[in-house]
């Protein structure tokens, strides 16, 4: 079963249902399907999901990326890029990044 890392704090919404997308630096081979966040601080901590979109943009896209904000849980895409940022530290304007799109899946543990 794919496994992604996921902070704690971000997993919480991904339980909640707030957080339908995750957004990471650079291009990432992700597969369809069935998939589990797991809390890299807590391995116990996980949630299934199914992923069932996954688009490659550049960064300075997120700007125009509405949709996707509010998916990840944001107001804007402006506060997604500084989000990111917080993350990753600087980023590119031109780097690829790999966005993943997911439900939660309570049909299986």
């Amino acid at each position: 079963m794919q496994e992604i890392k996921l902070n704690g704090d971000l997993l919480k919404f991904v339980q909640a249902g707030l957080k339908k997308a995750t957004t990471r630096k650079g291009h990432k081979e992700v597969k369809l399907g069935d998939a589990c966040f797991v809390d890299p601080e807590n391995f116990v901590n996980k949630v299934n999901v199914n992923i069932y979109k996954i688009e490659y943009v550049r960064f300075y896209d997120l700007s125009e990326m509405v949709e996707l904000s509010r998916k990840e849980g944001y107001a804007t895409g402006d506060h997604l890029k500084k989000a990111l940022e917080n993350i990753y530290g600087e980023i590119d304007f031109n780097e690829t990044m790999t966005v993943i799109y997911f439900e939660p899946n309570y049909s299986w543990s």
